[in-house]
């Protein structure tokens, strides 16, 4: 059972002082924690207890003092027994899990504000002094565990009895006496440490040793795989709560989590090329998906040197000496000003911008690329951005024979060639045009980064509507502009049972834009005269005033990025609240690991009887599905595909243009698919009950039967 409080002190005063560290020099909270709040401990360490809120009014997450000067201004509690619990659960009409914690019975009632129901809580301080003593420290909410005076982790306790390792009937979190949202070097750590303690070469007299480290082996491999740890976390209600600040990190943070991995070996790299460049400079290496393309680059060497250039000369030499030792990295470069980004984008072949927010810098890269014969490959979600970089420069570097790739990240790449995929095999299989593609996208946890939100501040309705919204980025149909081409307001979905608000800005005009490329292409690639795309964002079925503060600000960040923040209004009082993410701030490595994306493409063939097709499309969990790592995958995947394909003396389509048009042709959806990211298509419109299972489920289409 985790541990629990009650604040007792603060009365008259508002509640109890919240820092956001341990210090007692560290920032204030703006709200005090009230008198009466319940919290869970987190870490208790010098009378400094660091919190989570479970009831009543406060900062989500902080640390608070349990006395002062003598007086107690937190009290150990005990939650009701289970049997009081469910008794509150049942004359309420609530149906919890039927393997429920306690805990988890409580939070349940407490996310439907039904604790006025439950019975009071009892004083726990005996049960605290006792359990100090414990070899072992309560981890079976995953809270945390305690280590022994000589550094030895407690979990080792379970070695002597644990035979068989079964998810079913045993925490692995508990056996390896680590918190719920460890890191994979945290779980690889613990295991070389307590695998020391039972390897059979260790211990030659004791013939259960064998048995033990393998079950250790097990539960090590069911943690570090994605799959079965998301699964587990889902059923034991171990999911990270992506709205609340502490799953939140800056790049210190997110630094410090990675592990390179030692197993990795190294690829050779040629010593005499035709290019003495480099073949690909990570610029903005010093921010978090550029962070992230450095260790894609270190975990899956792909044999082509890199490099890292970006503004804080501390930070490169930090990832230089965590990425770095690979022969194939070459160096790091300082970008002080932007004098310096002819000098630094001229020593490669590929740039991936990282850099951001696009607006500041874009478009000096952009002019650095073409200038110095450098292919550009952006991740941008930017439309205003892209859009000056086409008027700009496609025709200087359709000239120079440059390719500038734009919104090659998370934010495109997916939708984008799902709608190409879906074109295609409407042409295939039903010998038509496509008349119309909608796609429904519903995502499981995941965390937008403070840069990615700052750079939707800088865009309003009336900027689109002046740069030449619904088609900014081009595409209009011989028909001109439709009514059925703006957005639509939120509605019901029938089909998924929940409420589809307008998608991503972004990816409409991506996809309109890639429609109007295509038209410049052979007949084959054409996506129809009356080509009309449709994109939705799916939330539960509640209406807005009902929904979850987690769902309701999943909503209010997708539903309009770019446009969604009125051109800055209220972004820094958002900011401020903790609502959103500060720049340069983004998700901890567990929401990463843990995000879980769905699209749903259907399609309507251009023909009398309108027939129609559609597509599936998982990725994650495990690092794929969330919008920076993937990113960072996805750029570095792209750069290759244009270094191989130029090698091999194929066909690059330069110039200014969209993932699909610059890569389709070059066997691209084939990379995607290796890195993880599945697509399944099927004849005929989806059934509501398919939807509804596809929707409902964390594991790829193939657990999931039509």
């Amino acid at each position: 059972m985790a541990n629990l409080w009650q604040v007792t002190g603060g009365q008259g005063k508002g509640g109890l002082l919240v820092r956001e560290g341990r210090a007692l020099d560290s920032c204030e909270a703006p709200r005090r924690l009230t008198t009466g709040a319940l919290i869970e401990e987190v870490q208790l360490l010098a009378g400094r207890l660091h919190y989570r809120l479970l009831a009543g009014s406060g900062p989500e997450e902080g640390w608070v003092s349990i006395a002062l000067k003598g007086k107690s201004l937190a009290q150990r509690v005990c939650l009701p027994s289970r049997g009081e619990l469910e008794d509150a659960c049942f004359r309420n009409d609530v149906q919890p899990m039927k393997a429920a914690t306690e805990l988890e019975l409580f939070r349940l009632l407490a996310d439907m504000d039904l604790l006025q129901t439950c019975p009071p809580f009892s004083e726990a301080s005996e049960v605290y002094d006792a359990s100090v003593q414990l070899v072992a420290a309560p981890v079976a909410a995953g809270m945390g565990h305690q280590e022994s005076k000589d550094g030895d982790t407690s979990a080792g306790q379970w070695l002597a009895d644990v035979q068989e390792f079964d998810a079913y009937r045993t925490d692995p979190y508990q056996l390896f006496g680590i918190p719920y949202d460890a890191t994979d070097a945290t779980i690889k750590s613990t295991f070389r440490k307590l695998s020391l303690r039972v390897h059979p070469d260790r211990c030659p007299g004791d013939p259960a040793a064998a048995s033990r480290f393998q079950q250790l082996t097990q539960a090590k491999d069911f943690l570090l795989d994605p799959y079965q740890r998301r699964a587990f976390n889902e059923a034991h209600g171990f999911l990270t709560p992506t709205v609340n600040v502490a799953w939140w990190s800056d790049w210190e943070e997110i630094y410090g989590e990675i592990e390179p991995d030692q197993e990795v070996e190294s690829i050779s790299i040629p010593s005499k090329l035709p290019d003495p460049r480099i073949d690909l400079l990570i610029l903005g290496a010093t921010g978090i998906t550029g962070t992230l393309a450095c260790m894609v680059m270190q975990r899956s060497p792909r044999g082509r040197s890199w490099a890292i250039a970006g503004r804080s000369g501390r930070r490169l030499q930090l990832l230089e000496h965590k990425f770095g030792r690979d022969s194939s990295f070459q160096r790091s470069l300082r970008v002080e000003s932007r004098q310096d980004l002819e000098r630094v984008v001229g020593t490669a072949r590929v740039v991936l911008d990282c850099t951001g927010p696009s607006h500041d810098v874009g478009v000096a890269v952009a002019q650095a690329c073409v200038k110095t014969g450098t292919h550009l490959i952006d991740n941008t979600g930017d439309i205003l951005f892209s859009k000056e970089v086409k008027d700009a420069l496609d025709s200087s570097a359709k000239a120079a024979g440059v390719c500038l790739l734009l919104h090659a990240g998370y934010v495109s790449v997916p939708t984008d060639f799902g709608v190409w995929r879906l074109v295609r095999e409407i042409r295939e299989e039903l010998g038509s045009d496509t008349k119309k593609v909608d796609v429904y996208t519903y995502t499981q946890g995941f965390v937008m980064s403070g840069t990615s939100l700052l750079t939707g501040t800088k865009t309003t309705f009336k900027d689109l509507n002046a740069a030449g919204a619904p088609f900014v980025l081009g595409g209009v149909r011989p028909c001109g502009v439709r009514t059925e081409d703006r957005a639509d307001p939120p509605h019901k979905d029938e089909n998924s049972s929940m409420i589809a608000y307008p998608g991503l800005n972004v990816d409409r005009q991506v996809v309109r834009g890639t429609c109007g490329l295509m038209e410049t292409l052979e007949p084959e690639s054409r996506y129809g005269q009356n080509f009309l795309f449709k994109d939705w964002f799916l939330v539960v079925d509640k209406r807005p005033e009902e929904m979850t503060k987690q769902e309701s600000a999943q909503a209010s960040r997708l539903s309009g990025i770019g446009v969604s923040l009125g051109g800055g209004l209220g972004h820094s009082l958002m900011v401020e609240a903790k609502k959103i993410p500060p720049p340069g701030w983004g998700p901890k490595e567990r929401i990463r690991q843990e995000t879980f994306v769905t699209k749903v493409f259907v399609g309507v063939a251009d023909l009398a009887n309108e027939p129609k097709m559609h597509i599936v499309m998982n990725a994650g969990p495990g690092g794929v599905g969330d919008r920076y790592e993937g990113t960072a995958t996805m750029m570095i995947e792209a750069a290759c595909c244009l270094l191989d394909t130029a090698d091999k003396g194929g066909n690059l389509r330069s110039g200014w243009g969209t993932p699909v048009y610059h890569l389709a042709h070059l066997a691209f959806f084939d990379r995607l698919v290796s890195l993880g990211f599945a697509f399944h298509c099927f004849q005929g419109a989806p059934t509501s009950d398919f939807m509804q299972r596809v929707f409902a489920s964390t594991l790829p289409l193939k657990d999931v039967a039509e």
